[in-house]
């Protein structure tokens, strides 16, 4: 799995160049990377993979990227292997719409920090450390947040995974 989540928001005409570029999957990394980019940004290295497993719910599957709930974790259309992954501006809003609908309190039913350590979840060191659920709700809060600042805008929603 992956250990490295970050996301940015980039305007549809940012996307769309990108996208109609000859390397698309190196335009859509330099778009994450600019530093004087003036999309939102998030990192969510530590936290993404137990949010991924929390949102997915028992038995989810956490490669079904045509889910609302997944994609705004890991991304919804990969462009190239080894590549960002988009939620275009349509996504972005069923996107939000899924996080806004979600019950932030069905993340806290479906915490159990030894169920997470057994399945392998990275980082690992879910049962031991009792700050972890207060952390993936925050994570939660600002992935949420992202999505709902971006649906606003008309933006779309670049997601680097390493």
């Amino acid at each position: 799995m992956y250990e490295y989540a970050r996301y940015r928001v980039v305007t549809a005409g940012e996307l769309t160049a990108a996208l109609d570029d000859d390397t698309p999957g190196h335009a859509l990394a330099a778009l994450v990377n600019d530093p004087d980019a003036a999309g939102q940004e998030l990192d969510l290295a530590n936290t993404f993979s137990a949010l991924a497993y929390l949102l997915a719910g028992p038995q989810g599957d956490l490669e079904d990227f045509d889910d609302p709930l997944i994609s705004a974790v890991m991304g919804h259309r990969e462009i190239e292997p080894d590549a960002p992954t988009v939620n275009d501006p349509e996504r972005v809003r069923t996107v939000s719409e899924a996080l806004t609908a979600f019950d932030r309190e069905l993340l806290v039913e479906r915490y159990d920090g030894a169920e997470l350590d057994a399945d392998g979840v990275a980082p690992g060191g879910f049962a031991i450390d009792p700050g972890w659920l207060g952390t993936l709700l925050t994570s939660f809060d600002k992935l949420r947040g992202l999505y709902q600042q971006a649906a606003a805008n008309g933006s779309a929603v670049v997601v680097v995974l390493d």
